[in-house]
């Protein structure tokens, strides 16, 4: 599904096996750049060795358990959405990891990235996605109320800030939603 950002198409694609450089670059500058938005810290991550990148990116490049998108603009990785099942809720999967280059923000690439995770979770045969969202990153919540999450009334503290509060937001998928259009 390209979107149009000035001159050029962004296109979305699942990982493959030769994605883990590009995904580890672009990760990090993610959890520089927004902080907040995220459970882990740079610092954490940027700790971490090749090989668990590597498998990171294998394990979500093929399957129902897990998955990542990433959004490209004139061959450059712009943005990221990954998914997973979470454990004993085969129907369920978690929208994580969100993140799009400051740049391009407004441009219609989240809504991509949330539509590649859904197209995957879709596939997988998943009733519903959820997400956790920090409160106060209005651009990111107004982004999934858009696309049809819902809040939960689930609050939590954002793993890597206590002082941070996350909302659960959620989205029924799959034969659920054609339920409610027939």
């Amino acid at each position: 599904m390209p979107v149009m950002g000035g001159s050029s198409v962004t296109r979305f694609r699942r990982v493959d096996g030769s994605d883990a450089s590009s995904f580890r670059e672009l990760r990090l500058r993610a959890l520089q750049s927004d902080p907040q938005a995220f459970g882990s810290t740079y610092e954490r991550e940027a700790q971490m060795p090749h090989s668990r990148w590597q498998t990171w990116v294998d394990r979500s490049s093929a399957g129902d358990a897990a998955f990542i998108a990433l959004a490209e603009a004139n061959g450059v990785v712009i943005g990221m959405a990954g998914g997973y099942q979470p454990d004993g809720k085969p129907h369920e999967r978690v929208v994580w990891g969100m993140w799009v280059d400051p740049e391009w923000r407004g441009a219609g690439v989240g809504y991509g990235l949330v539509g590649a995770v859904e197209d995957w979770a879709i596939q997988a045969g998943a009733l519903r996605l959820v997400l956790w969202v920090v409160e106060t990153n209005h651009g990111a919540v107004d982004l999934y109320r858009k696309a049809g999450f819902i809040a939960t009334g689930e609050t939590q503290a954002l793993p890597s800030d206590e002082f941070l509060e996350e909302v659960l937001l959620s989205k029924p998928i799959g034969s659920t939603q054609s339920d409610k259009r027939t």
